[in-house]
């Protein structure tokens, strides 16, 4: 028993960070013991009591030759059913001696590597086996592992009658909510006189409107004054109108530049006299300055 144990404690096989949590509300749990003995009836009782649920019975002999290896098949077994949810491995007390299938290495190991969590109630609340120390959960009798596998109905039941209570509640807080959100929605005026605040709407659509019209047509308007202005002064200064008030304008022959100084011109040289009807050809022949 110590080597075995001493062994897989080595290993890990007893380290609470492999124990797989029990269901909270099982539907099927699967039960392996001797189909004559009394830790069956004691599991049915309590189940029975407590809250029914479906029971899976694994039929094994739990002492004697072979008796481990019945175990741990059963264990295996039970553990690919996809229909349970927990598995209670259990017996009653006896002697020392006849627990000794509860200590065997094969019976650990397929406790160990059940996809379903085992519950561990062998023998009497003094006698500890290894399948309890691997085990995810241990309970010292058959009964007490029955209680620990399934939840009390009574206590399901006020728990659902208090959600139910919770839900109910925010059911009504949430309808409350919603009518006092539509009475506040109906009170207002949009939906109440929607007519009168769309015609107000419109009469200061229309008034800004109009505003925008006086204003781009004052713009416009003045804008056709100072475009006149600019006209008349363009007019004014165009060489034609000064040319028939008498004017007359002189070209260089050779570059025909203008001529805006005495400074430019030069005794001999021919100039171009641009007058209103037409124009001549001269030749400078004195300079005097005025």
């Amino acid at each position: 028993f110590l080597e075995t144990k001493e062994k897989l404690q080595r290993e890990g096989l007893f380290d609470a960070k492999w124990k797989k949590s029990l269901p909270r509300m099982p539907s099927t749990i699967g039960v392996i013991t001797s189909p004559s003995g009394a830790a069956l009836q004691d599991i049915k009782k309590v189940i029975s009591r407590r809250f029914p649920v479906k029971l899976v019975i694994a039929p094994v002999r739990v002492q004697g030759e072979s008796a481990a290896q019945d175990i741990a098949h059963a264990i295996e077994a039970l553990s690919r059913r996809g229909d349970i949810d927990v598995i209670i491995l259990g017996r009653g007390g006896g002697r020392w001696e006849d627990l000794q299938p509860f200590n065997e290495e094969v019976v650990a190991r397929a406790i160990f590597t059940s996809e379903k969590p085992v519950i561990s109630a062998v023998g009497h609340e003094t006698d500890t086996t290894i399948a309890d120390f691997v085990a995810d959960a241990r309970a010292p009798t058959p009964s007490a592992a029955a209680e620990m596998a399934v939840p009390d109905i009574s206590e399901v039941k006020r728990w659902v009658a208090h959600n139910a209570q919770r839900m109910k509640k925010r059911v009504n807080e949430t309808v409350f909510s919603r009518k006092e959100l539509l009475k506040r929605v109906k009170g207002r005026k949009a939906l109440k006189y929607p007519y009168e605040l769309l015609r107000g709407a419109m009469f200061r659509f229309e008034e800004t409107s109009g505003k925008f019209r006086r204003v781009a047509l004052e713009q416009i308007e003045g804008g056709k004054k100072r475009l006149d202005v600019m006209e008349g002064c363009l007019r004014a200064m165009d060489p034609h109108r000064v040319l028939e008030r008498g004017y007359s304008m002189c070209f260089r022959v050779k570059d025909n530049k203008l001529f805006s100084s005495i400074d430019n011109a030069e005794i001999g040289e021919r100039i171009k006299v641009v007058i209103k009807d037409g124009e001549t050809i001269c030749t400078i022949e004195e300079k005097k300055r005025t």
